[in-house]
Formats: C-alpha cells, structure tokens, sequence
C-alpha cells in the first residue's frame, strides 16, 4: 500500500508526492530497536582524557621579562621590554655594526671600559639588562636611539 504525502507550500502550490510501501518486518525492526533498553552496564565504557595543555616556549624579548622585572622598576618594564625588542629582537647575542652587544645593544667600547666587563659578558642575558638597568637610571631611556618619546 502507498502513502500520500500532500506538501502545502505559498509559492508551488499543493503536490502529492507517493513513496515507497513500507513493509511490516521494516516496522517490526524498528519497534524493536527503539524499544530495546540501554543500560549503563551494557554501554561500552569510554574512557574521557583531557589533553595536556601545550606550553610553547617564549620566543623574543618575553623569554626576558623575568630580569627585567628584576631590574627595573614595575612602571618601566613595558617600555625597557619595547626597547630591548627594537634594539635585538630578543637576541641576546646580537652584535650591530657600530659594535653595539646583546638584548640592550649596549655600546662596548663604553660601556667595557665604564663597568669592567667584556663584549662576551654584554651578551649574557642578565649582565645586559642589569648593565642597561644602570644606564637607564643614569641616563633614562634617552640613552637608546630607538626609544621615541
């Protein structure tokens, strides 16, 4: 036996449309699927993870901010970080061509001779941002060309 199928719709009008008899054993297996109880117990267990969140390293002048926090004071540890990334970009072993060293591109002809250190020990991390820490305090940030203020 065929069923009809009437569709209203504001722009075609009303169609019929006949499908396809469905047989009784269809029916009988459906009832029987939808009337089978599921329990708990029955249901496969799934064992839920949570994946371990990805810490990516910090790359530039962020890796950083740990000793600027240490050597600055709080209101200008935004600025030193902004300086340190236009003078190096965070490459503690940057040298220019006007022999400027490490993440602060302190000059090494002045600065050697005025604290005592080498052009190797302007490019350790710590030693660098104490140094400009110094400077900084001596000369504000009017001692780096790139600050704009």
């Amino acid at each position: 036996m065929a069923i009809a199928c009437l569709i209203a719709t504001p722009f075609i009008g009303i169609l019929t449309k006949k499908s396809k008899p469905i047989k009784v054993q269809q029916i009988a297996e459906v009832q029987q699927v939808v009337e089978t109880p599921v329990s708990v117990e029955t249901a496969p267990k799934q064992e839920i993870t949570t994946p371990e969140p990805v810490v990516q390293p910090q790359t530039g002048v962020e890796q950083y901010r740990p000793l600027v926090v240490k050597y600055f004071p709080p209101s200008e540890v935004e600025t030193a970080l902004a300086i340190m990334s236009k003078e190096s970009g965070g490459n503690s072993q940057a040298v220019s061509a006007t022999n400027d060293h490490g993440l602060f591109q302190l000059h090494a002809p002045l600065w050697t001779n005025f604290f005592g250190v080498t052009t190797e020990q302007l490019k350790d991390p710590e030693t660098n941002v104490k140094l400009a820490a110094v400077v900084w305090s001596r000369s504000s940030w009017k001692a780096w060309s790139t600050y704009t203020h």
